[in-house]
């Protein structure tokens, strides 16, 4: 757009010049912001297409293939209520509920309890119940033996008890009982450091909504005043240095207002992941 509207801008002052109501100094000036405008446009171009390509890459396609975004990449005013749980509480209940690396440290914990049980039990006698029965010809458990088909069955019970090892069934137990609560005790401590986590990012989104309307408020006033300048100059009454100067601060609050929407989105993606509902979407979808 800076390039569309610095060539007209080069076409009316080619005209003043020609009919000697501007100095060759004030086209050279519109030619070289041009050059720079159009230095960055193919700086920018290529930045999209290596952006394509290790998008694509990322989600396993081939370099050349087309990748259409179904969603826009501007946001509403309040986004997390439409893709994250709307409220502090609603928030932190699904962090708690869905982060998956409580949920693995939650699983650990089962785990290390299940062991400490295990281990207590050592302590206890093993007692076995065997039974059998035996169909055989002959059977030799069968007085007289004969050349037929005889069954016989059996019933033992037994009984096993470790009496003396120096404690080490003992030690063991008391070992996987603290493993156990040393689990539970680094569980709390992440869920503490996750409620953390999804605060700061709670944080972190508003901040970036209030630059990002910020910055979209400074670049309409950017384009009205660019606009203002353009007819000003029609007319006659603003220099070319000025209209370049209006275009130039256009430019910026543009560049300023996507570097904001750049780091909404990435705000929005960090709750999302903060608060464990990326992952609950996927599975869903």
């Amino acid at each position: 757009e800076s390039v569309t509207l610095l060539t007209q801008h080069l076409a009316r002052v080619g005209e003043l010049v020609a009919a000697g109501r501007a100095t060759s100094l004030d086209r050279l000036r519109v030619e070289a912001r041009l050059a720079t405008a159009q230095a960055r446009q193919v700086d920018a171009r290529s930045k999209e297409r290596l952006a394509r390509l290790q998008f694509n890459h990322l989600l396993g396609l081939p370099p050349g293939a087309r990748v259409t975004l179904t969603e826009s990449p501007e946001l509403p005013d309040q986004p997390a209520t439409a893709t994250v749980p709307s409220g502090a509480r609603a928030l932190r209940r699904a962090a708690l509920q869905n982060r998956p690396d409580l949920l693995a440290a939650r699983d650990r914990t089962k785990v290390a309890r299940l062991q400490s049980k295990v281990a207590g039990a050592s302590l206890w006698p093993k007692i076995a119940l065997h039974g059998g029965y035996t169909l055989a010809s002959p059977n030799e458990r069968h007085f007289p033996a004969k050349n037929e088909f005889n069954g016989t069955w059996d019933v033992s019970v037994s009984m096993a008890w470790t009496m003396w090892e120096w404690g080490a069934s003992w030690y063991g137990r008391k070992e996987a009982r603290h493993r156990a609560e040393a689990a539970a005790s680094r569980v709390e401590l992440l869920q503490h450091a996750v409620l953390l986590d999804l605060d700061r990012r709670r944080l972190e989104l508003t901040t970036t909504g209030q630059e990002y309307r910020a910055a979209r408020a400074a670049e309409q006033t950017a384009v009205r005043t660019l606009e203002l300048a353009v007819t000003l100059f029609r007319a006659g009454r603003a220099t070319s240095t000025e209209v370049l100067d209006m275009e130039v601060a256009q430019s910026a609050a543009r560049a300023a207002l996507a570097a904001s929407l750049v780091k909404r989105r990435l705000a929005l993606a960090r709750l999302r992941h903060a608060s464990g509902y990326s992952l609950v979407g996927a599975a869903a979808k």
